[in-house]
C-alpha cells in the first residue's frame, strides 16, 4: 500500500501465524532483495563492508540478522572447507562477532 506521504508499505505474514499477526513494514527500511549463502568455495567474493545475513546463536533461539563485514581474515584453504573469519557489525545492536563461513 502507499501512504499519504508516498512511502510505500508491504503487508507480511509469518508462518505459523493467522493473519491477526501480519504486519506492515515500510518497504525502503524493512525489506531487501533475497540474501543468497556465500559457499566455502566463494569467500573471496566477500569484501568489507558488504552488508550479509548472518547466523547467530543465542541461548533463547538462534537468529539471522543483518550485519556489515569489517575485516577478513583470510586463511589458504581449499574449495570445500573455508577457515577465513569474518568479523562482523550486526546493524540493530552495533555488538560486533567473528563468524566463519557456515555463520554467512
Amino acid at each position: 500500500r502507499t501512504l499519504s506521504t508516498g512511502e510505500e508499505e508491504a503487508r507480511v505474514r509469518f508462518s505459523r501465524l493467522d493473519n491477526e499477526h501480519d504486519e506492515w513494514l515500510n518497504i525502503k527500511k524493512s525489506v531487501r532483495q533475497r540474501s543468497i549463502p556465500v559457499e566455502s568455495s566463494e569467500c573471496g567474493r566477500v569484501k568489507v563492508g558488504d552488508l550479509l545475513v548472518c547466523f547467530q546463536e543465542r541461548e533463547d533461539q538462534p537468529l539471522c540478522r543483518d550485519a556489515h563485514v569489517l575485516d577478513i581474515k583470510r586463511e589458504v584453504h581449499d574449495s570445500k572447507k573455508c577457515s577465513c573469519v569474518f568479523i562482523v557489525r550486526f546493524d540493530d545492536d552495533n555488538t560486533e562477532e567473528q563468524l566463519g563461513i557456515d555463520k554467512i
